[in-house]
């Protein structure tokens, strides 16, 4: 298994996040388990300082991305929507 770690800018607003999502790679790519407060290490570090030094963003606390956000996203609705869904993705388990 294999940790994948993930860098997200806002379109909304000049924030990011930083994730990971564990996966099993074999024929194909199965997802295990997500993590919206990776710990800081290498490389959840780098991507933090490349989205702020490139792109002027701030990080958006893990606290405040997960506080419920009263719209629809993809396939997420209230009351499980957060604003970790409204800025970055409704899908952090299927990254590019």
């Amino acid at each position: 298994m294999h940790w994948v770690y993930v860098g997200c800018a806002s379109i909304i607003a000049p924030v990011y996040t930083v994730y990971r999502a564990q996966f099993e790679y074999g024929e194909r790519r199965i997802f295990r388990q997500l993590d919206l407060e990776p710990p800081a290490v290498e490389p959840a570090v780098t991507l933090a300082r490349l989205m702020e030094s490139t792109m002027g963003l701030s990080l958006l606390p893990p606290a405040i991305a997960n506080y419920p956000a009263p719209v629809f996203v993809d396939w997420k609705s209230p009351p499980k929507t957060t604003l970790f869904h409204a800025l970055f993705t409704s899908r952090p388990e299927n990254p590019p």
